[in-house]
């Protein structure tokens, strides 16, 4: 098999997709934002199932329909994208939430696959050796010209993010999400862009004139891009919603990073006292393990130091929790209201919310009156 690292990082890639769709659902299953984006990562999911599953794929056929949903999921992603941006409160996600734009979206979505569907053999070329075993569709030039088309489109997602950030007040929780959403996309539109473009440079009809440095390029981006565009995306949706997520993720990047330096620590001790000493077996294995135990204390601390530098906002206090609660509060209510009036849906969400946040009935009354 080529490339077996990238194999490796697709699957990595696969699982965090699939992963992070069913946790975000889970966690906000009557949220609007959060039912989309398990969408976009479920289409993420599928396109990516090309490459995890066309080496384990029995015959050409089971391989031809694996082809075909990563190129329909990779032509519809770009409509869903902007779909999830338009449950942001922002000036130009706005109209993407009337009528008009959902009618939009919703024919944009059919017009980009029509074309697949009218001409099959056109869009799909032939049958050729995958890269990591098995085979797979050729890219066909009218289908690069399709994935140009994408690149229009997820800009318009990109500069709807940016808007949203740019518009959203300061040292406010909206601003804060749409940073991590601009953020996120912004990443994932920076890969697309360049992967597009160079197919469009280098290959011709499906054939590669010039491989080289480009290969490697483009293999090694698509997993990796996507699971930092993931991570980054979901994040940014869930800090506002799981209270204390911020401060697990700095306890457990502590924790991390000590458990990485004893094991390297162990490693180079170990190796250091066998080529040093005339003894082997066990006995270098135990200096090391010895060492190192003496250094688990330190370490924690210099952890605890490097984790305060990183994330000095997050702190394990009363003060931290009651802030991040309010948070999750104002973003929830934004959110109820972002169409008019609440509704009786949304104010049994907003009631259970508090009462599982244990905010207070008086603070709770402040927040909805200042927002």
């Amino acid at each position: 098999m080529e490339y077996p690292v990238v194999y490796g990082l697709a699957w990595a890639a696969w699982v965090i997709v699939w992963g992070m769709a069913a946790f975000v659902l889970v966690v906000g299953p009557t949220k609007r934002a959060n039912r989309r984006l398990a969408l976009v990562f479920f289409l993420h999911g599928v396109a990516i199932s090309v490459w995890v599953l066309t080496p384990l794929m029995p015959t050409a056929r089971f391989a031809a329909g694996i082809s075909a949903l990563n190129l329909l999921s990779l032509l519809s992603l770009p409509f869903a994208s902007i779909w999830f941006l338009a449950t942001l409160d922002a000036a130009w996600s706005r109209p993407l939430r009337q009528p008009v734009g959902k009618v939009l979206l919703a024919a944009g979505t059919l017009a980009i696959a029509a074309p697949y569907f009218l001409a099959h053999d056109v869009f799909l070329g032939p049958q050729e050796p995958w890269v990591f075993g098995g085979v797979s569709h050729a890219l066909t030039v009218p289908m690069l010209v399709l994935f140009e088309l994408s690149v229009v489109l997820y800009l318009v997602a990109f500069a709807v993010a940016v808007q949203a950030f740019v518009s959203a007040p300061k040292g406010t929780p909206k601003r804060d999400q749409a940073f991590w959403f601009m953020l996120a996309f912004g990443l994932h539109d920076l890969y697309f862009v360049y992967r597009v473009a160079i197919l469009a440079i280098v290959y011709q009809g499906g054939s590669a004139i010039g491989a080289g440095w480009v290969t490697p390029t483009i293999l090694y981006g698509r997993p990796i891009s996507l699971i930092l565009w993931v991570l980054v995306l979901s994040y940014g949706m869930l800090r506002h919603q799981v209270l204390g997520l911020d401060l697990r993720l700095k306890l457990g990047l502590g924790r991390t990073i000590v458990v990485g330096v004893i094991a390297v620590a162990f490693f180079l001790v170990s190796e250091t006292v066998e080529a040093l000493l005339p003894i082997d077996g066990l006995l270098p294995g135990l200096v090391g393990a010895a060492l190192v135990t003496l250094a688990i204390v330190p370490l924690q601390r210099a952890a605890r130091r490097v984790m305060d530098r990183l994330m000095p906002n997050v702190q394990d206090n009363a003060a931290y929790r009651d802030r991040r609660a309010e948070d999750i509060y104002r973003m929830a209510l934004d959110s109820a209201r972002q169409d008019g009036n609440i509704g009786v849906g949304e104010q049994a969400m907003l009631d259970r919310l508090a009462q599982r946040l244990q905010l207070p009935a008086k603070r709770r009354r402040e927040l909805e009156v200042a927002a």
